[in-house]
């Protein structure tokens, strides 16, 4: 499908306050298709098709994607899922004590 599509409509979804239906379902299609459906996304997410079409070419997601990209190499991101907390990237699952400062 393209990580870099993906990312741009995660970024749009997280703005309408539907990341993690777009994220759940983007997921599940991940290894089973060559192209995102839009309509289908939209139908199933509640946001609309154009406005998701528009989130691919829009230039403030992109520079807020191309900054996301920066950041992780700052940072020697090396997989995903990656988490930077504290100053320090925790790759897949997150340990408890990294919570501890931020909690507290």
């Amino acid at each position: 499908i393209g990580s870099g599509k993906m990312a741009l409509l995660a970024i749009y979804a997280t703005a309408e306050g539907k990341f993690w239906d777009v994220h759940d379902l983007l997921y599940q299609w991940g290894g089973d298709r060559q192209e995102i459906d839009l309509h289908e996304l939209a139908s199933r997410t509640g946001l609309p098709a154009d406005r998701l079409a528009e989130a691919l070419e829009n230039k403030g997601l992109r520079e807020k994607l191309a900054a996301d990209i920066r950041l992780g190499m700052k940072h020697a991101v090396q997989a995903t899922p990656s988490y930077l907390i504290g100053g320090k990237v925790y790759q897949g699952t997150i340990p408890a004590e990294a919570f501890r400062g931020i909690v507290e």
